[in-house]
């Protein structure tokens, strides 16, 4: 194909309707009338001799071929993009929209003291979060549809760069104060007969605990799964479970909700967090200056003072 006879803006309205999946809204996006688009799609069928979006009652799904070119093309339109504009990234004067993609423990932990230093040094600066795990946060990321994502991350693709931000410290075992087991030697035995509350975004009722009970021949019973960490204390408050959770987020709990936490009655398992983000963004100057201000973020947080009405098992 003669690139001299391309019209790079319909790589633009395609790269929009890959994004939006709708004729209006991508129009929208890019500041073209609907009429444009859809004469800009119609050149582009022309052009690469396919059907490009077929369209459905739930929007314009992509054919194959458009699947196959999505990324490619979202590569080169970001690459002439930094070519062109300026490589400098001033916070305080910037108006620009960041993407993140974590779940609902980090963002607790993380987004109040980087939503106060952002009012002051960025103040043109939005944030636009998603909750995903590590695969969903690694899809999204290959998808162009997000900026950074942070979560422990253990095993990402080579083409991703991953920095680390903070260790949670461990968990807690936690109940509300008048809870049967409060103030009694809690026991890997004692621990495993009781009715458990789990955090699971997709509703699988296992995770590391139950496979260290299976080492020593125990099982528990998970009564409830929730899909929010958030979840946790107003169920613990009013309810005879007990829960695993995160340290640093247990000692934010006990500021709101009258609860116990002591340590579990086995070992610590640590999952680090960390920020990924794909290679192809490494030297954008506003996503620097965002991975630096989340390290300083991070550091801050790193030793918080210990919980008063934390106790050994």
């Amino acid at each position: 194909m003669d690139l001299a006879g391309v019209d790079l803006n319909l790589l633009v309205v395609f790269d929009a309707l890959m994004a939006e999946r709708h004729v209006t809204r991508a129009g929208e996006r890019i500041g073209l009338s609907q009429p444009a688009v859809s004469a800009a799609l119609n050149r582009l069928r022309h052009l690469l001799k396919d059907e490009l979006f077929i369209r459905r009652a739930d929007g314009m799904q992509p054919t194959r071929k458009a699947q196959e070119l999505a990324a490619p093309l979202r590569q080169a339109l970001m690459q002439i993009q930094t070519a062109l504009e300026p490589q400098i990234f001033d916070p305080a004067i910037a108006k620009r929209t960041f993407k993140l993609a974590t779940n609902d423990f980090a963002a607790s932990i993380l987004l109040p003291s980087l939503g106060a230093k952002l009012s002051v040094e960025a103040p043109g600066v939005d944030l636009r979060l998603i909750y995903a795990d590590d695969a969903l946060g690694m899809k999204l990321l290959d998808e162009d549809a997000i900026d950074l994502a942070i979560a422990p991350f253990e095993n990402p693709s080579s083409h991703f760069e991953r920095q680390h931000l903070f260790d949670p410290a461990g968990f807690l075992c936690v109940m509300r104060k008048g809870h049967p087991l409060a103030g009694k030697p809690l026991t890997l035995e004692t621990f495993a007969a009781a009715s458990h509350l789990m955090i699971s975004r997709t509703g699988d009722a296992t995770s590391f605990v139950d496979e260290i009970l299976a080492e020593v021949g125990l099982k528990r019973r998970v009564a409830f799964t929730v899909p929010s960490f958030l979840l946790a204390p107003i169920m613990l408050a009013q309810s005879d479970h007990i829960s695993v959770l995160p340290r640093r987020l247990v000692e934010m709990f006990q500021q709101m909700v009258d609860l116990v936490a002591y340590e579990p009655p086995f070992p610590q398992r640590k999952f680090p967090l960390g920020m990924l983000w794909h290679q192809r963004l490494s030297k954008d100057p506003g996503l620097i200056w965002l991975r630096t201000l989340l390290v300083t973020v991070a550091q801050e947080i790193e030793a918080p003072k210990p919980s008063k009405r934390t106790r050994k098992g």
